[in-house]
């Protein structure tokens, strides 16, 4: 769990705004499949939880790109 989570932050991180879940599954190699996007929409709710991405509207992105655009706006 703990190297599919590690996967799913940096494949986030890639991204300069908030993505949807399917997105974010994407960007691994092969299908995005139903199980993956349910397995990928799991660890980003558990991140989520842990405060370590954010999640607004069915979007997420990480922390700190909520808190620069933030300081943008």
């Amino acid at each position: 769990m703990k190297d599919r989570a590690t996967a799913v932050r940096a494949i986030l991180a890639g991204f300069s705004s908030p993505v949807p879940v399917a997105e974010v599954a994407g960007g691994f190699n092969g299908r995005t499949t139903p199980k993956r996007l349910t397995e990928v929409g799991e660890i980003l709710e558990m991140l989520a939880a842990l405060g370590q991405v954010v999640e607004r509207e069915g979007k997420f992105a990480q922390t700190c790109q909520v808190y620069a655009q933030l300081l943008q706006t």
